[in-house]
């Protein structure tokens, strides 16, 4: 086990689940059976584009898997989480992770062509937004970023918590991703090299 730093590569491939990407052992690239030529800069891209990614298990076997159900890949040793509407970069690692995803939210929109009688005006039009989300390594679980859920997971740090609590709700919004990084300096993350 090593210490996560920002120089740490992960093992190119896919994570079928929050515990091969814990234990960094992903099926790796070269085990995808795809179309697609390894290597493209975009090949994981490419790959998970798809519906279904096919490839060989460790005994050699044919297996699938749909891409949906994927937790997430690593491409030239950064780590990619599927969330919402695709696959997206986890800038920020540590006991608590932070990143970015689209994400597809409905909303009710004027329609001018439906003013007939006895029709809605109205109607749901889908809209991809860009939201901010963290995420557990002990655990596993995907968090949105709040302020609360990210006090409830620094709760083993009760004065960490109790020095952001004392500053001003302004102070407490600018400040919650520093606090974050001061509580992953405390809870260092480790991965298999």
């Amino acid at each position: 086990m090593v210490e996560f730093d920002p120089d740490f590569r992960f093992h190119d491939g896919i994570y079928l689940d929050f515990q091969d990407f814990k234990a960094n052992n992903p099926i790796p690239i070269t085990h995808i059976i795809s179309a697609h030529d390894i290597r493209l800069p975009d090949f994981m891209e490419l790959v998970t584009d798809e519906d279904v990614v096919t490839y060989f298990d460790m005994l050699g076997e044919q297996r699938s898997a749909a891409t949906k159900d994927i937790w997430g890949y690593a491409h030239n040793g950064k780590a990619f989480i599927s969330y919402g509407d695709g696959f997206f970069r986890m800038p920020m690692m540590g006991t608590i992770t932070h990143f970015t995803a689209a994400v597809t939210t409905y909303r009710m929109m004027s329609d001018p062509m439906m003013m007939n009688p006895g029709m809605m005006p109205y109607r749901e039009v889908p809209v991809q937004e860009l939201r901010q989300f963290v995420l557990d390594m002990r655990s596993g679980k995907v968090l949105p970023f709040s302020e609360d859920n990210v006090l409830t997971l620094m709760n083993s740090e009760p004065e960490l918590v109790d020095a952001f609590l004392a500053q001003r709700k302004k102070q407490r919004q600018q400040s919650l991703m520093l606090y974050i990084r001061r509580y992953n300096e405390r809870y260092r993350l480790y991965f298999p090299e």
